[in-house]
């Protein structure tokens, strides 16, 4: 499947590593409004490079674009993608609101194209492996979840300062453990958050516990950036009845009852960072669906929507200082797999 990448930054540097280890892709061309970032690119991955979207598109005729622009851009580009009949492989958030991800939705079904978003940590080793711990009940079952991640300022001049274009921690970072969270529960019954924000000094925290009818288990998780050289840290706690299981500085540890602390080896993945693994694994998904292949779907492109859902009720929690309720009305449509 020939693919072009839209946008050279960070985030598509991951994506080239990617590229690099599945043969079935082949990037035909990238494009950055950076002249030089598209042209480093384009070296890379050998292939051409472009500063205009519409040029590149119209020239090298994809079957597939790899949307890898800050998020305020991605519902724009991603309309526009789709109205040129091309499958999309969109990186988080699929859209700031809810409604802009429901009208991508409706548009791809009409179109019969595939949406996939980048929600990479259902792909990494070390969180597939607490859902299976989860799912097996490998200590009993689960009584807490946390899950956490933090980051100190961004760069001056970067769009992520800008109130105007970045939704602040919420949108940027507290997305991946909530949409993790989606991933293994669905939507939570209720969320109950709080938060505060403060774009000057680039401060931005949300906690939230997502509450289920009938679940024993106690589930929050938190974000948050701070005006500090604080880098970037995430893991996750998960307590069981006869054991923890904890995932911090990049390591997994088993503490079980009675017995000492064990490493988790998860090397089946050959040395390849998770990050990098989890982005290929995702990578492939994307071109199995795209060519209609029969596929265990790790995330749809309903369910990323979903999560901006969830999103978008803590926000409105940490507001209102009282849980929100979460539930939505069934979509028409089928979910795609």
């Amino acid at each position: 499947m020939r693919v072009a990448v839209i946008g050279a930054g960070g985030m598509a540097a991951s994506h080239f590593k990617a590229y690099q280890r599945i043969p079935m892709l082949e990037v035909i061309a990238v494009c950055d409004i950076d002249s030089n970032a598209a042209s480093n690119a384009g070296k890379e991955m050998g292939c051409r490079a472009f500063t205009d979207m519409d040029a590149m598109l119209d020239i090298c005729e994809p079957d597939a674009v790899d949307i890898c622009l800050p998020s305020f851009l991605h519902f724009e580009t991603v309309m526009k993608c789709l109205a040129r009949n091309l499958h999309i492989f969109c990186e988080k958030p699929l859209a700031h609101t809810s409604t802009e991800a429901e009208q991508i939705l409706k548009e791809a079904d009409r179109r019969g194209r595939v949406i996939q978003v980048g929600q990479v940590l259902r792909f990494w080793p070390e969180y597939q492996y607490l859902k299976e711990s989860i799912s097996n009940e490998k200590y009993g079952r689960l009584c807490h979840l946390l899950m956490q991640r933090q980051f100190g300022t961004h760069e001056a001049g970067s769009w992520y300062m800008d109130p105007e274009k970045c939704r602040m921690a919420c949108f940027e970072m507290h997305i991946h453990d909530t949409d993790f969270i989606n991933s293994m529960f669905g939507l939570p019954d209720y969320v109950d958050s709080v938060g505060r924000e403060v774009p000057g000094i680039h401060l931005s925290y949300i906690s939230t516990r997502y509450l289920y009818a009938g679940a024993e288990a106690v589930m929050q998780a938190e974000a948050g950036w701070s005006d500090s050289s604080l880098e970037f840290a995430a893991g996750y706690r998960a307590v069981f009845e006869h054991g923890v299981l904890e995932y911090k500085e990049g390591v997994v540890k088993e503490y079980p009852a009675n017995e000492g602390a064990r490493e988790v080896d998860l090397q089946g993945s050959m040395g390849i960072p998770s990050d990098i693994v989890g982005v290929i694994r995702e990578l492939k998904e994307f071109e199995a669906k795209a060519e209609g292949r029969n596929v265990i779907s790790l995330v749809s492109a309903e369910s990323a929507a979903d999560t901006i859902w969830i999103l978008e009720k803590e926000q409105e929690s940490a507001e209102q200082g009282k849980k929100i309720c979460c539930r939505r009305k069934s979509r028409d449509a089928n979910e795609r797999k």
